[in-house]
């Protein structure tokens, strides 16, 4: 799993979003994006590379093609800790680029990359504690050496 900080891949914000949250999360992948008809129009790193911004552009009709922008936030887990509400979609990148400073003010960087570790580190534990009874029980111990 990678868990550096986020920093400019790219000049492109599709490019610069896929290769930041590559091994973290799907969400960006281009069979992602193609099959929720979405576009990333925006991407960058924040709070010194904690968290990672994108502003998405999405179908909302299919019936009459129309499409709306929200900002998501992600953390250095690549977990989504903000998106916006359908309801709070926006009619424009640049809408949804004014509200980032907004929106990053409710969010506590270090609070929320903290709990994804711990919450990381819980699930290696249990992780490796199943596959160790996997191996235990799948696999004969070993003869005691003769002398």
């Amino acid at each position: 799993m990678r868990l550096h900080p986020y920093r400019c891949e790219s000049a492109y914000p599709e490019i610069d979003a896929q290769r930041n949250l590559d091994g973290r999360t799907h969400y960006v992948d281009p069979e992602t994006l193609r099959y929720f008809r979405s576009k990333i129009l925006h991407a960058e790193h924040v709070a010194r590379g904690m968290l990672y911004v994108v502003v998405e552009s999405r179908g909302i009709d299919a019936k009459d093609g129309r499409r709306g922008m929200r900002v998501v936030v992600f953390n250095l887990a690549g977990n989504v800790v903000h998106h916006s509400r359908a309801a709070h979609w926006f009619r424009s990148t640049r809408a949804a680029r004014r509200a980032i400073p907004g929106i990053l003010e409710e969010i506590d960087a270090r609070g929320v990359n903290l709990a994804s570790l711990e919450e990381l580190e819980r699930w290696s534990v249990d992780e490796i504690e199943r596959a160790r009874r996997a191996i235990d029980e799948r696999t004969p111990a070993p003869a005691p050496a003769s002398t």
